[in-house]
């Protein structure tokens, strides 16, 4: 009886010990509200439609814009999003970047988003 106890217990520390880690379960992705906006450039001005887009936190934003320069005008037009305050600094910066950056410094933690 005792060797028929110590196999069921040796068979039972085996089983533990080799069975293979379930992976873990996914993170849901949470349902967020949707909200899409627009944004346009005026015609060949530095000057957007709008000038302030807001929706409430936690929302999924959807951005067209829209290059408003007429037909044959070579006008290059760039958005940002930046963190809240950081607007002058960023626009400010913008000048010792090139186009090949779109004028946004690499991994700028005040950058949010851009064009």
């Amino acid at each position: 009886m005792r060797r028929l106890l110590w196999c069921a217990i040796l068979c039972i520390a085996v089983a533990a010990c080799t069975s293979t880690p379930t992976a873990p379960r996914p993170t849901p992705t949470p349902d967020y509200p949707q909200v899409r906006l627009s944004i346009a450039s005026v015609g060949s001005e530095p000057r957007f439609d709008k000038t302030e887009l807001e929706v409430p936190a936690g929302t999924r934003v959807i951005l067209e814009f829209r290059n408003s320069t007429g037909r044959g005008e070579r006008v290059m037009q760039n958005w940002v999003l930046v963190q809240p305050g950081t607007e002058a600094a960023v626009l400010s910066d913008a000048s010792n970047q090139t186009l090949a950056d779109s004028f946004v410094a690499k991994d700028d933690q005040r950058v949010i988003a851009y064009s």
